[in-house]
């Protein structure tokens, strides 16, 4: 695993996260799609959980549950979800935001490297038709509000 500056993390639970992480998202068997944790997808988590106290108590106190178990597998988290519902609820979705939205790792599922936003992914724009219609309430109801003094809508 390589090693990471994140001064959020000390060294041993920096190992740690990582390992879990490589759980999480293991690499492929080929070792063309690599894991979480070798990734460096720890860095996202620790950004998101220091900006809320919250967070930073309950990934502090599934990670030091975490550090009791024997190893870092499938089995022991499994167990570990059962014991910590509340550190996967929090830790499971930065994991996944943080590894599916790097633009070296979209490509290799058949997406864009680009950002979803602004110029991401393309999206057919709705036939003028459908628009029409599901806009046609709308305008048909007339305004809803009242004119600024000075006549301006």
């Amino acid at each position: 695993m390589p090693e990471h500056a994140t001064p959020f993390w000390s060294a041993d639970e920096r190992r740690l996260i990582d390992s879990i992480l490589d759980q999480i998202i293991p690499a492929s068997a080929d070792g063309r799609v690599p894991a979480a944790g070798s990734l460096g997808v720890a860095d996202f988590v620790a950004e998101r959980v220091s900006e809320d106290a919250g967070y930073q108590a309950v990934v502090s106190d599934g990670l030091a549950l975490a550090a009791g178990l024997d190893g870092i597998n499938t089995a022991t988290l499994e167990r570990l979800e059962i014991t910590a519902p509340e550190f996967f609820a929090v830790l499971l979705p930065l994991v996944y935001k943080g590894y599916y939205s790097r633009p070296d790792t979209r490509p290799l599922f058949g997406l864009s490297a680009k950002p979803v936003h602004p110029d991401g992914y393309d999206v057919p724009g709705e036939p003028a038709e459908l628009i029409n219609a599901l806009t046609a309430p709308v305008r048909t109801r007339g305004n809803c509000f009242r004119d600024t003094p000075d006549g301006r809508r």
